[in-house]
This record gives C-alpha cells, structure tokens and sequence, in this order.
C-alpha cells in the first residue's frame, strides 16, 4: 500500500484505537513509515463526523504526540534489547561464578595452620590414637586436657577414619593375619591404625564444616580436612593405594592432585580425593552422600 492510497481515517472509527493497542499491524507498520507531521495532519484534519469527532481527535492526539511515539520506537530499539538480553546474562553468569566459587579454606592456608601449631596437632593425633574409652569420660573430646589442646591447636576436632593400616600395609598376608587377630579378640581397639581426620577450625567460618557448590556433579556439599595415615603410603600414577585386601585380589585407590583449590576433574559423589604434603600428611575433600 503506497501513501497516496491510505484508508482515510473518517472510515474507519476504531483505526486509532486499534493502532495503539497493537491490533492493526499494516496500519501501525505504516505510521512508523512516514513522518509524524503528515500523519498526524491527516489524522486531525479527516471529515467530521459528530457522534466521534471529539473522540477521533483526542486519540489521535494522544497516538501522535511525540511523547508516545518516541516510547514506540524505543520498545523496538534494537540496541536497548541487546543491552537488556546483556545485562541479564552477566547477572546469570556472576550468579553461576558465585555458586560455583569454593567456600572452604585453600590448601595453602590449611598447610599453614598445621605448620603454625604443628606440635599441637601431632600431639592431639598421638593422644587419639593411644585413648581408650571409658565408663567415666566415653568421649576422647570431654577429657578437659584434650579440650584445651583442641582450643589452643584451632582444631575442632581429630576422629578415626577408613582405612586401617596394619603393618606392612601391602602385604596381603600381613593383612590376613591382622583381620585373625581382630577377630580373635588380640586387637580390641584398631584406633592405633586406623587413619586420622583433624578438622581445622576456619576463622572466617568457624561454625561452618561444610559448604555447598554447584559442580559437574550437580548441586552438592563438600568438605575438607587434614589426614594422617599411621603407615607410609604408596602413590603410583597420580594415584593413592590403600592397604591391600587380605584376599589380595582387590586394589583400592584414591586419586591424588598436586592441589585441591579446584575441583578435581569428573568428581563424583561420594568420592574423595587427597593432596601430600608430607610423608605420612595429606590433605583430603570429598563429595558427601
């Protein structure tokens, strides 16, 4: 449709209206085409009808005000929509970097804090390994000498852990004849060997054990400690091995990283994985069940 042969506005009453509320795409296309001068003339100047001069003239005024039609250009300005989808990306992709972000300690902190009270934690670690319970204090953690030594090392707590290191952890006859004793009722308490979990108190969360983080593996909590193993291990390949079955036929593995301040490759739930920093020390995190 050319300029010259536009439907006069007298016969149509409702154009104006129909117009500005978006019904009429040719006509309202067609009014972005030409100037606001000539429409607003053609609108304003069209034959009187008495029941809707009045009401023809006032919505054309108030379609063809430059106020409005600068806001109806600007609904469509590209530029803006790009700037909006922009915007709304950078807050989508802050809030994924935000969750993604890792609340626990760095590892160079928690080495750190060992090497500060380092005389304090191995002695919380020689006290646990050698405590026994008892009717009177069944708790290693309510002995008030153990307590102290908590408070003054900053660690919130020492517990036993998987595995248990007998000696000559690799020998799978070593770990058949250790299994008999235990089972023989010789060995009454496997504290002595087992592994030991200290968990370091961290001053800008200290009533924090855990945090959650979104990862390959989903939405999932995670955790991090120090460890110490009773017996020297044996990392081959970028891997942990664990002592050996007493049947010899299975192999447990842990996978080993020269640091835990990223998250470790298809990590899994459930799964921890460990950074040495001396012999028998390592620093552990998992993905919790």
């Amino acid at each position: 449709m050319t300029p010259t042969n536009l439907p006069k506005l007298e016969h149509n009453k409702n154009l104006p209206i129909l117009m500005r509320n978006g019904i009429s795409a040719t006509a309202t296309g067609l009014a972005l085409q030409h100037s606001y001068a000539s429409w607003r003339q053609q609108c304003i100047n069209a034959r009187p009808d008495p029941k809707i001069t009045l009401r023809r003239k006032t919505d054309c005024k108030t379609l063809m005000t430059p106020t409005s039609f600068q806001v109806h250009r600007a609904k469509r300005n590209p530029i803006k929509q790009w700037l909006a989808a922009l915007f709304l990306l950078s807050v989508f992709g802050g809030l994924l970097l935000f969750l993604h972000s890792s609340p626990l300690q760095s590892d160079e902190k928690m080495i750190a804090h060992f090497y500060a009270h380092r005389a304090e934690i191995e002695e919380l670690v020689k006290r646990y390994r050698k405590w026994e319970p008892s009717t009177q204090i069944p708790v290693w953690h309510f002995v008030p000498e153990n307590k102290a030594l908590l408070e003054k090392a900053k660690v919130k707590r020492v517990k036993d852990l998987i595995p248990v290191w007998p000696p000559t952890p690799y020998s799978a006859e070593a770990t058949k004849q250790f299994s008999a004793l235990i089972r023989a009722g010789k060995i009454k308490n496997v504290i002595p060997y087992s592994s030991i979990g200290v968990e370091l108190v961290d001053e800008q969360r200290p009533d924090k054990y855990s945090g959650f983080v979104l990862i390959s593996a989903g939405w999932q909590r995670i955790f991090k400690e120090l460890v110490y193993f009773p017996e020297i291990p044996k990392i081959e390949q970028g891997e942990l091995i664990f002592p050996a079955d007493s049947t010899g036929r299975w192999r447990h593995t842990r996978r080993v990283f020269p640091t835990l301040n990223d998250y470790p490759p298809d990590w899994k739930k459930g799964e921890c994985v460990y950074r040495q920093f001396e012999t028998q020390w390592f620093i552990y995190m998992c993905i919790t069940y």
